[in-house]
């Protein structure tokens, strides 16, 4: 790992402090002297990732000012910010505390000084960010309220080391700063499998049955509607819902449909294993009709032999570790931070729908002997879009999360497709595709630069998992070769990158009429601005060679 992570903070942060070491999961931490917020921002590199903490004291002073000059004390910071961020393709993390003693008489009537200050700063810095994907914001005058102000600061670090913060300060701060990075870098998760009894209800059905389970609108029987709540509120906001439990599936569907305290509806689940096998081979069943690997799934299940058995048999699931204490559950759902996205797009909106969509498509599939007569049947027709300001985000949301169809696995900020756009926006378009089963949405992107004067470099061509099986590659190939045809280009050069999770496209070049390129022949001129590594595979194939398979699938 190459990565660079500079701290700074307008005061010190103990930078030997064991609590940074998370950090340096994500590069390698180095710290500017305490005071040197500007240093960072205009010295850091452009990959290079940028973390501040601000203390608003060391702006604002210990004056006793009853009014401030917000614009003339932030205005060159801000826009030293703003001329950083221009070119950046790392994230910029900014961290503000207000570091102000709450007094209830006097807050009664008027905001604080430092309230003010803080409200201006953080509402000029979230503007600043809702236009710049890499730049990400944390109040942490809410992320100490978790613990406390009087836990989070320490007078006696204050005097005698100038720092703020206490230990378990440093520790909030920075497990929050590695949150911001770990989502930044890896995708959320996708599915979340609950159980049911005693999860989604309190008792079982097969010996309460459904007038005696705990559901409802009060005690425990509230807690689990509420915890049912959360759930679907994740459900809405495109997080698959699943559901694996031992137990009777008939009488499972007959607590959805007709007790009155169900919350959770059929139509928000999306997959469903209720049977009497082992819950981690129903799980692996769930990730093959979803398409979604074992890696993006969350399993809760209030039995801990199930969690211990789950985490044993497929430890790529994220297993939740659930409290006994079942008050506790639909704050513990609603704050997992697995499933925490920087912003929901429209298309995660839609997921449940089009997973859902995916497993009936594989049974279906499955079920007829003339896989490409019923691949014809079911109205298959895909677009080419280009990328603008409404789908750029969806763009380097597919270039984050897409793991399996995946030529060369680069990832690339919505920063990156821009300047693509700009470069190259012919030859930079996305792809969406529907069907009988409904509309799947934005699935695919590809982008292509320019070698030569007739050579063409596959950069990107990547694909959802969940359209698999519809030979949509076959297409976007076909799409490519028209589109790179009309701009004199006589030949397209691929790479295959493999890594741990993209060997479905292994022998994508070769089925599809490419050869392989030898090594000596990479000495060219034409191949030097490529990034070649020891698990790059070059292929080639002229544009005009010869039709391509399976495009007959699909409506015009």
């Amino acid at each position: 790992m190459n990565r660079r992570i500079t701290i700074s903070g307008s005061s010190l942060l103990l930078p030997n402090n064991r609590a940074w070491e998370k950090i340096k999961l994500y590069g390698e931490v180095s710290h500017n002297d305490y005071g040197d917020w500007s240093g960072s921002l205009i010295n850091a590199a452009i990959d290079e990732i940028v973390v501040q903490i601000i203390f608003l004291d060391d702006f604002l002073g210990a004056s006793d000012k009853t009014h401030f000059d917000l614009d003339k004390i932030f205005n060159l910071y801000l826009q030293l910010l703003k001329k950083s961020l221009i070119a950046k393709t790392a994230p910029t993390i900014i961290a503000i505390a207000s570091c102000d003693e709450i007094d209830a008489v006097r807050n009664s009537k008027e905001t604080s000084l430092r309230q003010q200050a803080q409200q201006y700063l953080l509402s000029s810095l979230h503007e600043l960010a809702s236009s710049n994907a890499l730049l990400y914001v944390i109040d942490l005058d809410r992320t100490f309220a978790k613990i406390g102000y009087n836990c989070a600061f320490d007078s006696r670090n204050w005097y005698f080391a100038h720092c703020y913060l206490s230990s378990k300060g440093l520790e909030v701060l920075t497990d929050t700063i590695y949150q911001i990075l770990n989502r930044h870098f890896n995708t959320a998760a996708k599915v979340l499998v609950l159980d049911c009894d005693n999860t989604i209800w309190g008792g079982v059905i097969g010996e309460d049955g459904i007038s005696g389970i705990q559901l409802g609108s009060d005690g425990l029987g509230q807690v689990f509607k509420d915890f049912q709540i959360e759930a679907q509120k994740l459900a809405r906001q495109g997080v698959i819902l699943c559901l694996a439990s031992k137990n009777n599936e008939e009488a499972v569907w007959d607590v959805f449909e007709h007790h009155s305290g169900m919350v959770l509806t059929k139509d928000d689940i999306s997959a469903s294993a209720i049977n009497w096998n082992d819950k981690a081979s129903n799980l692996e069943a769930l990730s093959i009709s979803l398409g979604v690997g074992l890696d993006s799934f969350v399993f809760w299940d209030d039995n801990p032999l199930e969690r211990d058995q789950m985490i044993f048999q497929a430890p790529k699931v994220d297993t939740v570790d659930v409290p006994k204490d079942v008050l506790s559950w639909p704050k513990l759902l609603r704050t997992l931070s697995c499933f925490a996205k920087f912003q929901i797009t429209e298309d995660d909106v839609k997921k449940a729908d089009q997973y859902r969509s995916r497993a009936s498509f594989i049974e279906a599939k499955a079920s007829t002997s003339d896989t490409l007569s019923y691949l014809k049947s079911i109205d298959l027709r895909a677009s080419a879009i280009e990328i603008n300001g409404g789908t750029i985000s969806r763009a380097a949301q597919l270039c984050a999360k897409t793991n399996q169809f995946n030529m060369r696995t680069v990832r690339y900020s919505e920063a990156d497709i821009e300047r693509f756009c700009l470069e190259n926006s012919s030859v930079c378009f996305l792809v969406s595709v529907s069907d009988v089963y409904g509309d799947h949405g934005i699935v695919g992107l590809v982008y292509l630069k320019k070698l030569s004067g007739e050579v063409a470099f596959l950069d990107t061509m990547l694909m959802s998992c969940r359209v698999l099986g519809r030979h949509l590659e076959s297409w976007m190939l076909n799409e490519i070769f028209l589109r790179l045809n009309k701009l004199g280009f006589k030949s397209l050069v691929g790479e295959y990158r493999e890594t741990e999770k993209n060997q479905l496209v292994k022998s994508f070049f070769t089925d599809y009429g490419f050869t392989q390129i030898q090594s000596d022949s990479l000495n060219d001129s034409a191949f030097h601005n490529l990034s070649i590594t020891d698990k790059s595979t070059f292929f080639t194939r002229k544009v005009d060679e010869g039709s391509l398979p399976f495009l007959e699938i699909y409506n015009v």
